[in-house]
């Protein structure tokens, strides 16, 4: 859904709501009015968010700043607008393919972090030269400082009223206390970055470079600092482990199409009945899986699991881009040569005439289709394994040239006063 203005706070202090990597995050989307932590993140940096606004703070007549500027402002408030869902987005739910399936227009922030990261780089160039008078750069280093604590306070205000509201067996004080270390960190970090932009303009050229390093170092090691452990690892085999079932699958059908039949999944502590196994856990093995799980799922494949499953939605009602595989009909409809069904799930449920029973474990339940299509032959399975190779590297080749090109064009003469 959209973000709420409440997370305006997270300009400064990212886990302001808990962090998923600290298993705290108490505004996730199993609280009303709450969402998936990476879908409302806007965090660029205390230090980028600092320049960023400095940079909007200098003048705009007779700046001596890139044009540029102008574009990166206007695309920030277009995203955080978008984000906000405000009536902008209603063009582009209506006219804009696509746009009205991701459900949830929070994810144009990246564009406003962008933004955000390059209006830094113009801030730090202006207050490393001497294009822009030093009394322009004091009145708005006082703005970068004002207008983001202002935004933060109002958003932390927001979140109190919130918590009250979600959280009612916890008080806004207990939750204020997980959050300390974070504002602690995002105060001190704000304080060291408006010290060093007030400093900076005064000192030697030489000097004003190491500033601009520190300042550099700075924004690294902030960010650093937060994504580290946001992101947690384990060895494979605690996550994927090779049971018997799956190792009866990677012997007898590793070029064949399975269908794993799910009827539901979810995140919460307790697994979903009847679901055999996670979404594309069978590419992980190296096989071939009916379903799937991606935001860019091809809708005609979508649409013909759907009408295998006699018109059924494939998606649970929490997840359109789950594809299941929700009953065994579809599977064979499909042409699944092996079927893989929850041990939970009785055999008196399942519509298994015709299968042979191939399998059955504590893991998993696997039947044979002998109706079910010829294996994928390993020449064509190379032909298309060459086939993404080559789509990889054109893409690859294809973002060079573009950002190639880009830089080019920002390098013209005349493209910056």
């Amino acid at each position: 859904g959209a973000m709420p203005p409440r997370q305006l706070v997270t300009l400064i202090a990212p886990d302001f709501y808990g962090s998923p990597g600290g298993g705290n995050h108490w505004a996730n989307s199993d609280r009303p009015g709450g969402n998936n932590y990476a879908e409302w993140a806007l965090y660029a940096g205390v230090a980028p968010l600092i320049l960023a606004v400095f940079a909007l703070a200098l003048p705009w007549k007779r700046g001596g700043l890139p044009k540029e500027r102008a574009y990166f402002a206007g695309l920030a408030a277009f995203a955080l607008l978008l984000a906000m869902g405000t009536p902008l987005n209603l063009p582009l739910f209506f006219l804009v393919p696509g746009y009205s399936q991701t459900g949830n227009p929070a994810r144009c922030l990246i564009l406003l972090t962008l933004s955000l990261a390059a209006l830094a780089a113009i801030g730090l160039e202006a207050l490393l030269g001497r294009e822009v008078a030093a009394e322009a750069k004091r009145r708005a280093s006082f703005t970068a400082l004002v207008v983001p604590t202002l935004a933060a306070a109002a958003g932390a205000s927001l979140g109190a009223q919130y918590a009250s509201q979600s959280v009612p067996e916890a008080s806004f004080g207990q939750l204020l206390a997980l959050a300390q270390p974070d504002l602690i960190k995002g105060v001190v970090l704000l304080v060291l970055t408006t010290t060093a932009i007030a400093v900076v303009p005064r000192l030697s050229d030489d000097r004003r470079t190491l500033g601009g390093a520190l300042l550099t170092a700075l924004a690294a090691v902030d960010l650093l600092a937060w994504g580290t452990g946001y992101n947690a690892s384990v060895s494979p085999d605690l996550v994927y482990p090779v049971t018997p079932g799956i190792t009866y699958l990677l012997a007898n059908a590793r070029s064949d199409r399975i269908a794993v039949i799910n009827r539901n999944w979810t995140l919460g502590a307790q697994p979903p009945r009847g679901a055999a196994l996670p979404p594309n856990a069978l590419t992980v093995y190296g096989l071939h899986d009916i379903g799937g799980y991606d935001s860019l799922f091809p809708g005609d494949a979508k649409e013909q699991v759907k009408r295998a499953g006699g018109g059924e939605d494939p998606s649970p009602p929490a997840n359109g881009n789950l594809v299941f595989v929700k009953r065994i009909g579809a599977a064979t409809a499909l042409g699944a040569r092996f079927i893989a069904v929850s041990p939970d799930v009785p055999e008196t449920a399942l519509e298994t005439s015709g299968l042979l029973r191939v399998y059955e474990g504590d893991d998993l339940r696997i039947y044979e289709n002998p109706e079910g299509l010829p294996a994928v032959s390993r020449a064509a399975q190379e032909r298309f394994d060459t086939f993404r190779i080559g789509l990889f590297c054109a893409l690859c080749g294809g973002a060079a040239l573009g950002m190639i090109g880009i830089t080019a064009f920002l390098r013209c003469p005349g493209r910056t006063p």
